[in-house]
């Protein structure tokens, strides 16, 4: 039998699928969105939490297959599930599926091993790795229409391998699974459902499995290089006029576009909010960099009136960067050392630099740094309840930073 036309003999899943960001009030929100459209609902969600772990041959024959192989470990009990893609023409995603509850007395590994060679006979004695983790939280909620009943999930959910150690970043996922029938694409309600949640709410619509996506994500650690961050935000900028932001903003960029050009010219650039964060080769010398820039910056706020003049504060962070596709297709950049930097450039203040343990401690082994203008640690909280060690830095003869507060 060919890989394409490998059959399960199992249940035939319908389900649209939904990706998007969104805040922490998004299941409100759809019970909102369950309201204005006058969906029978049930009185309130199922929350479960979910570790799924997948498995495939090293050479990944499942993935090339559009089959995937998992163990969901929740509160109450262990499930074997696996799962084949069916073609579809339409946005609606068909999967053939077979859950096997795990019993207790079953030793797991054995029980995984004699399922995929009974489901899988072409690819006996194929030894199974385990590819990577899901970490999720669900929120399921029983709605009806005049058509049929739906369980309409929430998932807040984090991808991790436990090989390397890496994490993911928190993804919003919302999944309309019918429970009964196979008219999710002629059922009106759901069709005004999905239409609120991409044109209202933002989210895309999905055709791949969190497998699939989640293979996708290691493939994108693989390209994992780690870099020197140094992030440059506005303080007050929000305050003033807009025409003085765009003033501010035109300046801003062309005096570090002067700078860059000397030191990296190739750096990473990521535009956030009213800043910038810079990610540079780890050979390159930030401090130099910072204290040639503050002079360009002390220059140009001597000449200007007191509104005008651009204050800023710095964050530096040595950590992971990858590049990836987006949604629109254009080339953009993501990893936890841009959201590292970040968090610790929220908690700066006016003219404040703030260094990472984890730079400091770089920095000192290859000598790119003076210990002298380094405080002691501190500990910051930051989004999420993360703690973070960071040092103060203050350059006074050369005019970088400002005394710790």
């Amino acid at each position: 039998m060919l890989e394409n036309e490998l059959k399960l003999s199992g249940c035939i899943n319908n389900q649209l699928k939904y990706v998007g960001d969104t805040a922490e009030d998004g299941l409100n929100k759809l019970y909102k969105i369950l309201d204005i459209l006058e969906l029978e609902y049930a009185p309130a969600s199922h929350m479960v939490r979910q570790e799924d772990i997948y498995f495939d041959s090293k050479d990944h024959l499942l993935e090339s297959s559009g089959a995937s192989l998992r163990i969901r470990n929740t509160e109450s009990q262990k499930v074997l599930t696996i799962k084949k893609m069916l073609k579809a023409q339409s946005a609606v995603m068909r999967r053939e599926e077979v859950e096997l509850p795990i019993p207790d007395v079953e030793n797991e590994q054995q029980f995984l091993t004699k399922n995929f060679e009974k489901y899988f006979p072409q690819y006996v004695g194929t030894l199974l790795n385990e590819i990577l983790c899901v970490y999720n939280t669900r929120h399921e909620i029983m709605i009806s229409t005049t058509c049929s009943t739906y369980k309409l999930c929430f998932d807040k959910f984090e991808y991790y391998c436990n090989s390397t150690g890496e994490g993911g970043d928190p993804l919003y996922e919302i999944e309309i699974e019918q429970l009964n029938g196979d008219d999710i694409e002629t059922d009106s309600s759901i069709g005004k459902l999905s239409v609120i949640l991409t044109d209202l709410m933002g989210f895309s619509i999905e055709k791949r499995s969190k497998y699939i996506k989640g293979v996708d994500w290691l493939k994108q650690k693989e390209k994992f290089e780690n870099r020197l961050f140094v992030l440059f935000d506005f303080v007050s900028y929000s305050l003033k006029p807009s025409a003085i932001q765009m003033q501010l903003v035109r300046e801003f960029t062309k005096l570090l576009q002067e700078e860059l050009s000397e030191y990296d010219d190739d750096c990473v650039k990521i535009p956030i909010g009213d800043g910038v964060i810079l990610g540079f080769a780890d050979n390159i010398n930030v401090f130099s960099f910072l204290s040639s820039f503050s002079s360009k910056l002390r220059s140009y706020n001597s000449c200007v009136p007191n509104n005008r003049r651009l204050v800023i504060r710095t964050a530096i962070h040595y950590g992971p960067i990858y590049e990836y596709v987006d949604i629109n297709g254009n080339p953009n950049f993501a990893g936890s050392g841009i959201n590292i930097v970040a968090r610790i450039g929220g908690q700066a203040h006016q003219n404040q630099v703030l260094v990472s343990n984890a730079c400091v401690n770089f920095l000192k082994e290859s000598e790119g740094i003076c210990i002298q203008n380094l405080d002691s640690a501190q500990k910051i909280t930051v989004k999420h309840d993360l703690v973070l060690t960071v040092h103060n830095y203050y350059d006074r003869s050369n005019g970088v930073g400002c005394p710790r507060l």
